[in-house]
């Protein structure tokens, strides 16, 4: 898996080529590190007050909507804005499966990194592995496994080609997923 003790504090800015697309790469400590986490993809995330719980840490269930909102800015950044997709491709993405490690937590004001990689696609389904950095350390990693569906009957449908090929971009070759117990 891409742990926080492989990838530096810094992150840098590279173009992807093929799309001409803004992502955000690591900055990695060794080759085998390179060949592991070359397609991540990263978003800032301040902690606001409206997020943690009285005892001053981030509430849980949050790190599921950073994740959310992760997979949205991944998916407008690469012109496919969720308000489109029904309408221009009659498709929606629903969560059927979401597994959580908590490993430390996240404070007010504290800036993270939430990532996403593509672990597998099926023809109507994709899974995410997401971690959520503080300084290069791993507060949280999860996977969650969305399937598309027609947006006029809801009923399960492929992923249409060109999101498949945005999503391809994003494909990590091997990780390991957070396991419950």
């Amino acid at each position: 898996m891409f742990t926080a003790t492989t990838i530096q504090r810094q992150f840098i800015h590279s173009l992807y080529s093929s799309a001409g697309i803004l992502i955000l790469e690591p900055v990695l400590k060794n080759e085998k590190d390179a060949h592991q986490d070359n397609r991540l993809f990263s978003i800032p995330v301040h902690i606001n007050y409206e997020d943690t719980d009285a005892g001053g840490v981030v509430y849980y269930g949050n790190y599921l909507g950073y994740m959310e909102r992760a997979r949205n800015a991944y998916l407008r950044q690469h012109g496919f804005p969720l308000s489109l997709l029904a309408r221009n491709y009659n498709v929606l993405f629903v969560v059927t499966d979401a597994r959580i490690k908590y490993l430390f937590p996240a404070r007010l004001d504290d800036e993270l990194q939430v990532t996403l990689k593509v672990q597998k696609m099926r023809a109507a389904t994709v899974m995410f592995l997401h971690e959520v950095l503080k300084e290069g350390k791993c507060l949280v990693q999860a996977s969650v496994n969305l399937a598309t569906i027609n947006s006029e009957t809801f009923k399960p449908c492929r992923i249409p080609q060109n999101i498949r090929s945005c999503f391809d971009a994003a494909r990590c070759e091997s990780t390991k997923v957070p396991k419950t117990q």
